[in-house]
């Protein structure tokens, strides 16, 4: 069942600041944001419609040394990987080129269930090491993030854990100095999270290195046509990210750059000495759904923020009102379960 789309309206499309107030400018630099959609529910983002209000807010239309306003979409963009699409670029290995130019040790990559997997061939351990990537220009990395097999029982162990792994990445600097990376996962199951911190800076060369430990010889069989291969290892490993921070698209170091940025703005009881009121409407769009990977006290959780003055530098009294609403439409899809 699928209830009609309906408007976000009334006071639940505004954004609040930590104390509640709908008036973003009450104490500066404020923050706002959205609320988990909720379970069955999903919020189809349209835009933002701000308003600010001070003596004058010519002199902001200039680009200034800190942004004045900041926009954050969070978005599970990888299970169990919270992070802002708009200032993180994905870089992924994955595929039968990527693992083709690694080197294999007691492994191989076969298609699974439609899918390029690293599969064990014998019990025991098992090694792939990527081949060596060297980026155009340094990056910065944060995150970490990889997918494995499907983790159900296989036909012949009882447990869903049967295999630990390590991950590992060495990451160099443009001249090919070693750069210190922490560990990505150390002795880990199937059943563990698949995501980590990885902060490493000035990176430009880096390569991947996935162990396993197999501790049995679970088996799929894969058929090409009227050929069946028979019996073959444990299915392991299927992609590897890291995520590379990047210039956020949503943060203005002036109301210029704002209004070029607005499917619409007025600019309200404006004078050549003196503008009041600003109104403008912020294209962005956005899908803001609940999951089961969400935590909301950790601020895991889909949702858009509004920094104000994210740095603190505009002098007293320069915005004296600021507001901001989401335009939004919430589609509500109640779950279900099967009656007996």
């Amino acid at each position: 069942m699928i209830i009609d789309r309906v408007s976000l309206s009334g006071e639940e499309a505004y954004f609040k600041d930590s104390n509640g107030n709908l008036n973003l400018a009450a104490a500066l630099p404020s923050t706002a944001r959205t609320k988990s959609a909720g379970k069955g529910r999903q919020l189809d983002v349209r835009g933002i419609e701000l308003y600010l209000e001070g003596p004058d807010l010519w002199p902001w239309f200039q680009r200034q040394d800190a942004p004045l306003l900041r926009i954050t979409v969070m978005k599970e963009i990888l299970p169990g990987l919270f992070a802002d699409p708009y200032q993180h670029r994905v870089h992924t290995i994955a595929g039968f080129n990527d693992f083709s130019d690694g080197k294999f040790g007691n492994c191989q990559a076969f298609e699974v269930e439609g899918e390029p997997t690293i599969v064990a061939l014998e019990p025991g351990i098992c090694t792939w090491r990527s081949a060596r990537y060297e980026l155009p220009h340094a990056v910065d990395f944060v995150q970490a993030a990889w997918s494995l097999a499907s983790a159900r029982p296989l036909p012949n162990i009882s447990s869903s854990s049967d295999f630990t792994y390590d991950i590992t990445v060495s990451a160099f600097n443009g001249n090919g100095g070693t750069l210190n990376a922490p560990p990505v996962a150390r002795n880990l199951t199937a059943k563990d999270q698949r995501s980590a911190a990885f902060g490493v800076a000035g990176v430009q060369q880096f390569y991947v290195e996935f162990e396993a430990d197999t501790s049995a010889d679970g088996y799929f069989h894969e058929h090409h046509g009227s050929a069946g291969l028979g019996q073959i290892g444990r299915p392991l490993f299927r992609s590897f990210q890291l995520l590379e921070t990047v210039k956020c698209e949503y943060e203005f170091f002036s109301l210029a750059e704002l209004t070029v940025r607005a499917s619409g703005y007025d600019l309200l009881g404006a004078t050549s000495e003196r503008l009041p009121r600003l109104a403008a409407t912020l294209r962005l769009p956005a899908t803001l759904v609940s999951g089961p990977n969400e935590d909301v006290t950790q601020n895991l959780f889909e949702f858009v923020a509004i920094e104000l003055d994210p740095l603190g530098v505009l002098p007293d009294g320069s915005l004296t009102y600021a507001s901001a609403r989401l335009a939004a439409q919430a589609a509500v899809r109640p779950p279900s379960t099967i009656v007996p």
